[in-house]
């Protein structure tokens, strides 16, 4: 959201992209499997040695919307 909000000109709306797309939407899927998980150490120990490349992943769309938003100007 951040990066929307700085990246983002009011009139045009928030910038698109697809990995914050797909971004989105793995946050739901780990809500859901977090929810409906085993006891937690199970789960804990998949989402603590997954968590590097959630963080790349995220850090990518970021790059992304930054891209669009340079090559747009």
């Amino acid at each position: 959201m951040i990066d929307s909000v700085v990246l983002g000109q009011p009139a045009a709306g928030p910038i698109k992209s697809r990995l914050g797309h797909w971004g989105g939407i793995v946050n739901y899927a780990l809500v859901i499997v977090l929810a409906f998980a085993p006891p937690p150490a199970t789960v804990g120990t998949m989402v603590r040695n997954l968590a590097p490349l959630i963080a790349l992943f995220y850090f990518a769309a970021i790059s992304e919307r930054a891209w669009l938003f340079y090559r747009s100007r």
